[in-house]
């Protein structure tokens, strides 16, 4: 079953939620895999996660997080 992509807050809560979808997982067990309930996952829509939550629900996934360099027009 899908999850619904937030349509505001954090940039990286939404790809989070569309990475559910894209690889069909299931929301339920990948939080819990990942320690985290799944009631704070979906509380990220509206406040920002903390780092450490945010990032076990990336591993399980199969994800990380990466700092780039900003793509400038010019």
């Amino acid at each position: 079953m899908a999850v619904k992509v937030p349509q505001s807050g954090s940039p990286l809560v939404r790809e989070l939620f569309r990475a559910f979808n894209d690889k069909g997982l299931n929301f339920e067990q990948t939080c819990e895999r990942a320690g985290i309930d799944p009631g704070t996952v979906r509380r990220w829509r509206k406040r920002p996660p903390k780092l450490d939550g945010f990032e076990a629900v990336l591993n399980v996934m199969g994800l990380e997080l990466m700092i780039l360099p900003k793509v400038t027009n010019g």
